[in-house]
């Protein structure tokens, strides 16, 4: 073996290395770190039992499928459409530190195919859940999924509202909002700029959940910063509260 392909072969070895260490390993420890978050809650059973729920309410179903198939078909290559979901335990974990209500109103800004929409109505005595998608097969996705919940004892227990809706987040109105949650690791640019914009018009006390971006604005204090798991693997998290 040449000097050239025994170093070729150690660059592929380092970056498959790096690689398989931050999608597997680092994933792995903070999965442990969120099972271990959970054993010390006293809504503990309440969240297990949540969390059944949606295994069986997405069962039959494959988001990620239907959001590339939906990029193939629409003909759509923007990074912005680029689909990832939140751990359930991960989104719990940073929904405890917003302290929710039944005055809260939850919004998931790019909702894909409202995961985290139920989580928020199923595991807090929250007055809505709405989630704001762009996709319409997405849309169409968790609509069909929370007419299955409707049929369900579940959803009989339970006061939250919940909402689909096939809209524009740099167009919907969300002055209602108290709590907003955003997967923003693909919103970029001018894209994240017009969104953030956006968020500076929320009223005091509403709290704010960003994956990857920060806001920096004075107008908000952070609450909470962490890595936590994704579905691709480790991300930052914050948790932010706009105090004026």
């Amino acid at each position: 073996m040449s000097k050239i392909e025994l170093s070729f072969i150690c660059i592929l070895t380092l970056i498959w290395g790096s690689w398989f260490y931050r999608k597997y390993v680092k994933t792995f420890f903070g999965t442990k770190k969120r099972l271990s978050w959970l054993a010390q809650q006293q809504q503990n059973k309440k969240i297990r039992s949540v969390l059944v729920i949606l295994e069986k309410l997405y069962q039959n179903t494959n988001s990620h499928r239907t959001a590339k198939l939906a990029k193939i078909r629409r003909g759509i290559t923007e990074d912005s459409f680029l689909y990832g979901e939140v751990d359930f335990l991960t989104l719990i974990a940073l929904l405890t530190y917003c302290q929710p209500t039944e005055h809260d109103v939850f919004y998931d800004l790019g909702s894909g195919a409202g995961k985290a929409v139920f989580s928020a109505a199923l595991c807090f005595p929250i007055r809505k859940s709405i989630g704001i998608e762009l996709m319409p097969e997405l849309v169409s996705l968790a609509k069909n999924i929370l007419a299955e919940y409707q049929k369900t004892g579940h959803a009989k227990n339970n006061k939250c509202e919940i909402q689909f809706e096939q809209a524009d987040i740099l167009q919907r109105p969300f002055s209602d909002a108290t709590i907003i949650f955003i997967n923003a690791t693909a919103f970029k640019g001018q894209l994240w700029k017009n969104i953030e914009d956006r968020l500076y018009a929320l009223p005091i006390g509403a709290r704010v959940i960003l994956t990857t971006h920060q806001l920096s604005s004075s107008y908000f204090k952070l609450i909470y910063s962490g890595t936590e798991v994704m579905s691709w693997g480790m991300n930052s998290a914050f948790v932010f509260e706009k105090i004026k």
